[in-house]
């Protein structure tokens, strides 16, 4: 009889804090990036009626962009910059409003001539009699692995429609972002990754939003963290795509293929019958001989165009036959991969011994269905096997003629595994629960409130990650956001590795809530 072992997890929460912007104030010295030593007029000067404002650094400095990079919030003038050795100089010609907190952003503008070090600054200054002084604080986290992001920028906007933010701030280390001198008002609240800095949300770029409006009539500090995402990552993303000489072709990709893939090499479609699609990936076969570069283009669920050259080296190269799992479990089955398509097998010229007392097993059936080959026998009791392919078991579309493969198998029992039972919390929608080890493809359950769930196999002795999707549309993969539905992306809990032991049954109870 094996041990029983109850694990309770608890999903890792980040604490949110708050990170101050860097100001103009000439405070503590920041090694990473030019300090100001002496501001004109000074920071947070209020009855302001002038027009420049100047700004000495302690080290030559060179301006980056200062049409795109300069910004005044309110937007009511244009500013114009110059520099003078050490000396910025900001002018405008226009009227300010009276009454008003501005705030002039230097979005990376200066940076220093030896490391090329730079950094977000902002002056803030008011016509009026006092400086507007209500803070905003938030935390940035990537939707999908729970990590802190550094530099996004977080933005208040007037409306949902507007391309540029009215306030902006950018997250320290740890995501955490303060946004300072804020006017009461109400606020649509976004984040991204402004990589080309020009405030502006584009496409490409990883992005949140505050699901409310922010009623900003006192200093918050919101403690649900942004959480950022691409959009269409759910949608299915050629990943990689490579030859696999001498006659097979991979295309591995991210997300979901809920069509059907249609393939054309050099113009002319790839057969079906010459395809394996798989959940993340597809294989197929065509012969080489006279190909130098392959142009795959894809369509129907992905659509894409995809350039390979292939070097007589390439096509050169011999088949290998290979064990699908060199160490099997109890429910594993024994399968081999040829890298190219099979055309005929000789199941005669195969034979299989039993390494234990050097017997040959009988009653062994094969299969086999495009690169891949099928074991049927009674593998009870067998430790290790040895498959003998003789010159001629196989032919295959790229090569006629195969020599000998002798391959090695081991199988191991029940008690060399471990079981896993995985309990859900109370929730309202399915939960998907993801156990994972190394590369290794991951085993996915789903579970409902609190029912116990047993994984269907046991899992071989070792360490294994756990995360947990609420699977709201019941899909039953990771969907992001869209901030034009309003719609947050699903939501990702990390839970602490599991150990999985032979021999014994673990039960994991997740728990998100409980303390640590």
């Amino acid at each position: 009889m094996g041990f029983h072992f109850v694990l309770i997890l608890s999903a890792t929460l980040l604490i949110a804090g708050c990170a101050q912007v860097g100001t103009l104030s000439g405070g503590d010295k920041d090694y990473f990036a030019p300090v100001p030593v002496e501001v004109l007029p000074a920071q947070k000067s209020i009855r302001f009626t002038g027009q420049e404002v100047s700004i000495r650094f302690n080290e030559f400095v060179e301006l980056v962009n200062p049409q795109q990079n300069v910004f005044f919030v309110p937007n009511d003038a244009r500013p114009e910059v110059r520099l003078s050795n050490k000396t910025l100089h900001i002018s405008w010609k226009e009227s300010l409003q009276a009454n008003t907190t501005y705030s002039i952003y230097l979005n990376g503008v200066v940076r220093d001539i030896t490391e090329g070090n730079d950094s977000l600054m902002t002056y803030v200054f008011s016509t009026g009699d006092q400086i507007d002084s209500l803070t905003f604080n938030t935390q940035v986290k990537d939707a999908w692995t729970n990590e802190p992001v550094k530099n996004a920028l977080v933005g208040l906007f007037s409306a949902k429609d507007t391309l540029k933010p009215l306030y902006f701030s950018r997250s320290d280390f740890e995501g955490e972002v303060t946004l300072s001198n804020l006017k009461e008002g109400e606020y649509t609240v976004k984040a991204y990754l402004d990589e080309d800095r020009d405030l502006k949300m584009n496409r490409a770029e990883l992005r949140g939003f505050r699901e409310s409006l922010l009623n900003l009539d006192a200093s918050k500090v919101d403690s649900s963290a942004i959480r950022l995402y691409l959009p269409g990552a759910g949608m299915p993303t050629v990943s990689s795509y490579r030859f696999l000489p001498p006659g097979a072709f991979e295309i591995e990709w991210s997300g979901l293929l809920p069509e059907e893939l249609s393939i054309e090499l050099n113009g002319s479609p790839v057969p079906s019958e010459n395809v394996r699609v798989t959940k993340e990936k597809c294989l197929f076969f065509s012969a080489t001989d006279t190909l130098s570069k392959a142009q795959i283009v894809l369509s129907g669920a992905l659509n894409d165009t995809l350039d390979l050259f292939l070097s007589a080296k390439e096509k050169a190269v011999t088949c290998q036959l290979k064990p699908l799992l060199s160490v099997l479990g109890p429910h594993d089955e024994i399968a081999f991969e040829l890298n190219d398509k099979i055309i005929s097998l000789d199941t005669s010229l195969i034979s299989v011994m039993n390494m234990e007392d050097s017997t040959i097993e009988r009653g062994v059936r094969f299969a086999f269905s495009d690169n891949r080959i099928e074991t049927f026998m009674d593998q009870k009791g067998a430790k290790k096997l040895m498959f003998t392919f003789r010159k001629g078991a196989l032919t295959s579309l790229n090569q006629k003629e195969h020599g000998i493969y002798v391959i090695p198998v081991e199988l191991r029992s029940e008690k060399d595994y471990g079981t896993l039972i995985v309990t859900g919390w109370d929730s309202e929608v399915p939960l998907l629960a993801t156990i994972k080890s190394g590369n290794e493809a991951p085993f996915i359950v789903t579970l409902t409130n609190t029912q116990p769930v047993k994984l269907p196999r046991p899992l071989a002795p070792g360490e294994y990650s756990v995360r947990v999707i609420e699977d709201l549309n019941k899909n039953g993969q990771w969907d992001t956001g869209d901030a034009g539905l309003t719609v947050q992306p699903e939501r990702v809990f990390d839970f602490k590795p599991v150990k999985i032991r032979a021999n014994w049954e673990v039960e994991l109870i997740l728990d998100p809530s409980a303390d640590e």
